[in-house]
C-alpha cells in the first residue's frame, strides 16, 4: 500500500506497467498473501487491482472469480439467485444484496464489488466474471456480455 500511496513510487510502478504493456507483456500483479506482513498488506488482490487500474488509467478492470458475476443472492446457496447484468446508479441496492448474501470471507464478492465500484467512480468500466467460463477473457475483449459490468457513473447519486 505504501508504494501505491507514495506519488514517486507509484509513478515508477505506472511507468513499469506501461513499458511492459508497450512490449506486449501482460503484467501479473499479486499481493502474495502467504508472505505479506500485516503492516504491509493492502487487504487483498481485489483492492490491489482496483488501485492499479485507477492509477494507470486502465480502459477496463476484469476481476475473475468462482461465480458468474454478481447475483441477487448467493448462487452457491440459492438456486433462485439471478445474475445482475449491469451495475451503475443501482449500486446501493446491489451493495445491499451483496452484503446480505455474503460471508465475511477474505477476498470474497464484497471486495470485488467494492473494487469494481471504485474504478467505475473514476470513469472506468469493470467486469466481474467467472474464471472458468469458456474463453472468458477473449469474450470480454470481443465486447461480449460476460458476468456483471459496472458502468462508469458521474456524481454520487446512485439511485
Amino acid at each position: 500500500q505504501h508504494d501505491l500511496d507514495n506519488p514517486d513510487r507509484f509513478t515508477n510502478i505506472r511507468n513499469t506497467i506501461e513499458t511492459l504493456l508497450e512490449w506486449g507483456v501482460v503484467p501479473i500483479i499479486n499481493e502474495n498473501d502467504a508472505v505479506a506482513t500485516e503492516e504491509l498488506r493492502i487487504g487483498d488482490n481485489d483492492r490491489l487491482s482496483s488501485s492499479v487500474a485507477i492509477g494507470i488509467d486502465s480502459e477496463l478492470l476484469v476481476t475473475l472469480t468462482d461465480v458468474g458475476g454478481v447475483y441477487t443472492g448467493n448462487p452457491k446457496e440459492d438456486d433462485d439467485a439471478a445474475l445482475i447484468a449491469a451495475v451503475g446508479r443501482n449500486y446501493d441496492a446491489v451493495q445491499t444484496v451483496v452484503d446480505e448474501s455474503s460471508t465475511e470471507s477474505f477476498g470474497g464478492i464484497q471486495t470485488k464489488v467494492e473494487g469494481a465500484r471504485r474504478v467505475s467512480e473514476h470513469g472506468t468500466p469493470a467486469i466481474i466474471a467467472e474464471s472458468t467460463a469458456p474463453d472468458v477473457l477473449a469474450r470480454v475483449a470481443d465486447s461480449e456480455t460476460v458476468g456483471t459490468i459496472f458502468l462508469p457513473i458521474n456524481g454520487s447519486d446512485n439511485e
